[in-house]
């Protein structure tokens, strides 16, 4: 017969072993299977530094702490990028910019501990347009805003920790359909801001988080069709969840809340609270 050869390119999400196994077939209906496994192996790059992230589809893997001084520490520019801080930190109290900004689709960010400065200007993990994104188990103490999302979209926040900021996740103008699940705040201004324009920060969710010791737990400003959902409470000095004559359609169902100043402080009346518990509260 006649030889014949294919090339494939193939993408590999993540470090991984791969296995590979090929079926064959001519017009003679003469078939053939290869059963051997070859195995690939996607090694991640690793980074000591602080730096750009510009290669798309690539998996980036903290190999030391880092103490970022200046500008941003972390900018990832390409699509489909992972960073995973494998438990190392990113830390300076003097510092005054961001630790981590993204202005990149699909960006991972997990397994980070962020520690920064004083000023307002500390951000932890700051997106731009980095839509369908994902924070996950990582822990943020930053004078300014642990999380930050403007124009962001469908980008899911899991399992952090935010502590001593001015806003620990701090959702603004034109950031819509976003989650934040199974994360704890606590001595903040707010713990959760939510903050739109004419209704163009909306869709976003939060659930199962806890809350304790900020001046107000989750705030919306100006936000439409947004939810807190199972979520907890407990000693908020101003509110537990606080909502302003421009914020509509809001729904609170199977909330907690224990011994803060004001439950729910809201100022609109198509506001939507199901089921839950407050208790000793205002």
């Amino acid at each position: 017969g006649t030889a014949s050869s294919v090339n494939l390119s193939l993408t590999l999400p993540r470090a991984d072993t791969y296995y590979w196994n090929y079926y064959a077939n001519d017009t003679s209906n003469n078939v053939a299977f290869n059963n051997t496994n070859f195995t690939l192996v996607y090694s991640p790059t690793t980074i000591n530094n602080c730096t750009t992230l510009d290669s798309t589809n690539t998996v980036y893997t903290l190999s030391s702490n880092l103490v970022p001084s200046g500008s941003t520490c972390l900018t990832i520019t390409a699509s489909n990028v992972t960073l995973d801080c494998s438990g190392y930190t990113i830390s300076n109290v003097t510092f005054d910019s961001t630790a981590i900004f993204s202005s990149a689709n699909m960006t991972t960010i997990k397994n980070c501990d962020i520690i920064l400065g004083l000023a307002t200007s500390a951000y932890g993990v700051s997106f731009a347009k980095a839509n369908r994104s994902l924070i996950t188990n990582t822990t943020v103490r930053a004078s300014g805003n642990g999380i930050n999302l403007n124009q962001t979209f469908e980008t899911n926040i899991n399992r952090v920790t935010i502590y001593n900021s001015s806003n620990g996740i701090f959702i603004s103008v034109y950031s819509s359909n976003n989650t934040v699940a199974n994360s704890t705040f606590s001595n903040s201004t707010n713990g959760v801001f939510l903050q739109g324009t004419g209704f163009a920060t909306k869709n976003n969710t939060i659930v199962n988080g806890t809350f304790s010791y900020n001046a107000v737990g989750v705030k919306f400003t100006n936000t439409q069709d947004s939810a807190v959902i199972s979520s907890s409470f407990i000693n908020q000095t101003t509110a537990a969840i606080q909502t302003d004559s421009l914020t509509s359609l809001s729904n609170f169902t199977l909330n907690v809340m224990h011994s803060n100043r004001i439950g729910y402080s809201l100022g609109s009346d198509s506001d939507i609270i199901r089921d839950g518990l407050i208790n000793g509260s205002s």
